[in-house]
């Protein structure tokens, strides 16, 4: 294990994928006091923000389909439905119960449709 340091600008927007996303730890280290430049006047405690976004499975499903769809390249066609086979070994949850094939085929027809119109 070994540390990878990153010093993003301010303001700036990052994202991660693959094992940086599911297997590494990853965090913001404590700043020392004096360290950091003058708050700028619309953070004046120079307090961080986050904004996180994740795709619904359903959306995520789906998007991976049409890819599947638009791909030409046999090698991305055979990752993509590996990805799709190891994807669909997880299912979403309601309450305490996973969902049944009908359940999550609805969710994936719904998925589709939001993917329409983005």
């Amino acid at each position: 294990c070994f540390p990878i340091e990153l010093d993003p600008p301010r303001r700036s927007v990052y994202v991660m994928g693959g094992e940086a996303r599911t297997l590494w730890k990853h965090g913001i280290r404590q700043q020392k006091p004096g360290s950091l430049p003058p708050p700028p006047p619309w953070n004046p405690y120079n307090m961080r923000r986050a904004l996180t976004l994740r795709a619904t499975k359903a959306f995520s499903d789906a998007c991976l389909q049409e890819r599947l769809r638009q791909a030409t390249d046999e090698a991305e066609r055979a990752a993509l439905r590996r990805r799709i086979a190891a994807q669909d070994k997880f299912r979403p949850q309601s309450s305490a119960a996973r969902l049944n094939d009908r359940d999550l085929a609805e969710l994936r027809e719904e998925g589709e449709r939001m993917r329409r119109h983005v």
